[in-house]
């Protein structure tokens, strides 16, 4: 099934992707603010036991599968497969793309978190936006992604716009108050948020390449495992990072902070990361990443409504070339299937 806009037909698989990705937006603004208010007006700033919290839920996954497909097993999996009209992954597959997963994903979210102890909302989001950047070149390298020059100008126009942000008069004062101290400080968190873009590109290149369908039985089972070699593998470091004095361990004093906690590991990332895989396996790494840029004006009204953030134009006009950016990623897709359906079949 297809829609036609124009001269452009749109797979009916295509707009579930972009659903999918508008859920994802709306999931990633509120789990900002919330991270962001837990470390900062709450003073809970753990952010790896928090990124770790998080990451097991992705355990609930096994527990839904299990009561809608009966427990995993090769034999049971093997069946499935043969049953199935496309080549469908064996689980052992699942499993070792999960293992190679779970690591790129945790280091991503760890940095995005941290940054927010640091840095405002809105700051960590455009600097996590300069993902756009890193999935075009691995994804190019890989083969997942084609290099055209729609594209490059959408990246470039994205980054652009980024630069422009993070320059805008009154930026520094939204981020920490406008202390000339408090510089160091909001750029280590800006460099974080940095990192986790980069993390973020090579794990939605990784799950492109290798998750070769978007079946919900498929993506359950992935989920639910990449939770648990987190929780397994991961709870020493909590210990480690104790020990060296670097994050103490200690759960939450106030119910208020454990509400805020649940409510963001739900909707943060149990929800928004199963809609996140969904529209990368419907759409493509790069639409999805400049897509989530669709999150920076939403934050910059957060920013001014909660924070007194006080931005002036060249902040909304960097805002604007990031979102022309996702717009122009799309366009190519568009163009590029266009000219495909349109060229005479190979001999």
């Amino acid at each position: 099934m297809a829609f036609t806009c124009g001269s452009l037909r749109i797979s009916a698989r295509y707009l579930r992707g972009i659903a999918a990705l508008v859920g994802v937006i709306a999931c990633w603004v509120g789990s900002s603010f919330a991270v962001s208010n837990i470390f900062v007006d709450h003073k809970y700033n753990k952010p790896f036991f928090l990124t770790y919290f998080n990451t097991c839920t992705f355990t609930l996954y096994l527990g839904v599968y299990w009561v809608l497909y009966g427990r995993p097993s090769q034999q049971r999996w093997d069946r499935q497969v043969d049953k199935a009209d496309e080549r469908r992954m064996t689980l052992g597959e699942i499993a070792q793309v999960s293992a190679k997963f779970c690591v790129l994903w945790f280091a991503a979210n760890l940095m995005q978190n941290a940054s927010l102890a640091y840095t405002s909302v809105a700051s960590s989001t455009v600097m996590s936006s300069t993902s756009g950047l890193f999935t075009l070149l691995i994804g190019a390298l890989v083969g997942v992604e084609r290099v055209s020059l729609l594209r490059c100008v959408a990246v470039l126009g994205s980054l652009a716009g980024i630069a422009l942000v993070v320059n805008a008069p009154g930026h520094d004062a939204g981020r920490g108050g406008g202390s000339t101290s408090d510089l160091p400080r909001q750029l280590f968190g800006d460099v974080l948020a940095l990192l986790g873009a980069f993390f973020y590109g090579c794990y939605s290149v990784l799950l492109k390449c290798q998750m070769r369908n978007d079946t919900r039985q498929d993506n359950m089972l992935f989920l639910g495992l990449v939770g648990l070699l987190n929780m397994l593998g991961l709870w020493p470091v909590i210990v480690g990072l104790d020990w060296l004095g670097v994050e103490t361990f200690a759960l939450p004093s106030s119910g208020t902070v454990w509400a805020i906690i649940l409510g963001n590991a739900f909707i943060g990332t149990f929800l928004s990361d199963y809609l996140w895989l969904v529209a990368v396996l419907l759409t493509s790494p790069l639409v999805v990443t400049l897509g989530i840029a669709f999150t920076i004006p939403i934050t910059l009204m957060g920013d001014i409504l909660f924070k007194g953030l006080v931005i002036g134009s060249t902040y909304w006009l960097g805002a604007a070339l990031v979102l022309l950016g996702f717009v122009g990623v799309n366009g190519a897709v568009f163009w590029e299937r266009r000219d495909r359906l349109s060229s005479p079949a190979a001999p």
